[in-house]
């Protein structure tokens, strides 16, 4: 059964990882790429994904990081001192994210989080990996919040988009926001769900 879901993972992921690419090849080093349609509400989402958390002295996970634009956010709300690691399944992307960020404190690794090892992280965000819609992608995404959350010393932070919406796009898979939140406070006590944004999304901190 485990090698099963193992090959049906990497399907997904695989589906998920050519839909990128391809995406690159068409509109390169964009936000199109990536699925957002502007930079206002790209920054929302990430000043909900922050909310409360001190990165200073802190090493920061980036699941599904594309061209590292979280990392360019934090400097520019002047946010220093701290380790970065870009995660991304698109080794196109990663490329041109390595090529524009060339800093000491900044890593970018071309791998899926579940594959993924590493035991000094202090906060891990995702920002959009779980929007692409596919078979179980509901399944995939709680392996996902919980690798996040076994990895993280002291939080992990995700958005979704949500299921109440105006409308959802065929590509795109909305989750929840009570399923998410009942499966994190099986993970821990302490959960913050954030659903209060001009968005149709939400932000779920879980905390050790």
């Amino acid at each position: 059964m485990q090698k099963n879901l193992f090959k049906m993972k990497n399907f997904n992921l695989n589906k998920v990882k050519k839909y990128y690419n391809k995406k690159f090849e068409l509109f390169g080093n964009s936000i199109k790429t990536i699925g957002w349609s502007n930079r206002k509400d790209q920054y929302l989402r990430f000043e909900k994904l922050v909310y409360n958390y001190n990165f200073k002295n802190k090493t920061i996970l980036d699941v599904g990081c594309g061209f590292g634009d979280f990392y360019k956010y934090l400097i520019l709300k002047k946010r220093t001192n701290f380790q970065y690691i870009g995660l991304d399944i698109s080794e196109k992307i990663l490329i041109e994210a390595k090529n524009k960020i060339k800093k000491s404190n900044v890593t970018f690794i071309n791998s899926d989080l579940l594959n993924f090892k590493h035991n000094k992280i202090d906060y891990s965000v995702s920002s959009g990996a779980l929007t692409y819609e596919f078979k179980n992608s509901n399944e995939y995404a709680k392996k996902i919040i919980k690798k996040m959350y076994e990895i993280s010393n002291i939080s992990c932070s995700i958005n979704f988009m949500s299921t109440y919406c105006d409308y959802k796009l065929k590509k795109n898979q909305h989750y929840s926001p009570e399923k998410i939140f009942k499966f994190a406070k099986s993970l821990s006590p302490k959960v913050n769900l954030i659903h209060d944004y001009d968005l149709f999304e939400f932000t779920i901190q879980i905390y050790k």
